[in-house]
């Protein structure tokens, strides 16, 4: 099981530097702080970060025996690629959209949830203030989706 939990996290820390609000829904700690990376050339460095942990857990499926891991790996796998593949499709034929309102809404309820630790909860603040562009070196959550739109 430790094994399996391990060659996960590589797939979770590709998908919690872009999309930190799921990582958070999934109880994954150190990303409540953060938001969706929506910054130009977002689909390349998605691909790329998904390639590198495809890559990884690759190695990993071809130096372990242990037949569950394996199993789990084969499904890891399976998994990034149907997620290129999807994501290559939507990045050729559909126009970049984003819900603003309903991004940062569950952004913020994932926090706020009462399951969620106090001390998780506190970081609902932070993300706001990023959705708003209050934090150093942030964007507004709606100036950059609708620069992604141009």
């Amino acid at each position: 099981m430790e094994k399996s939990d391990a060659n996960a996290q590589i797939l979770r820390k590709a998908r919690a530097k872009f999309i930190p609000e799921r990582a958070s829904d999934l109880g994954v700690e150190g990303y409540d702080d953060q938001v969706a990376d929506l910054e130009p050339q977002v689909y390349e460095r998605w691909i790329a970060a998904l390639g590198t942990a495809q890559d990884e857990l690759k190695t990993r499926f071809e130096k372990t025996t242990d037949a569950a891991v394996k199993q789990d790996l084969e499904i890891m796998l399976g998994n990034i690629q149907r997620t290129m593949d999807t994501d290559k499709l939507e990045h050729e034929m559909l126009l970049p959209y984003l819900s603003v309102e309903r991004h940062a809404f569950n952004g913020i309820r994932v926090l706020l949830d009462p399951r969620i630790s106090t001390e998780r909860q506190a970081f609902a603040v932070a993300r706001l203030r990023r959705y708003a562009a209050l934090e150093p070196g942030s964007m507004p959550m709606t100036a950059v989706s609708c620069a992604r739109a141009e």
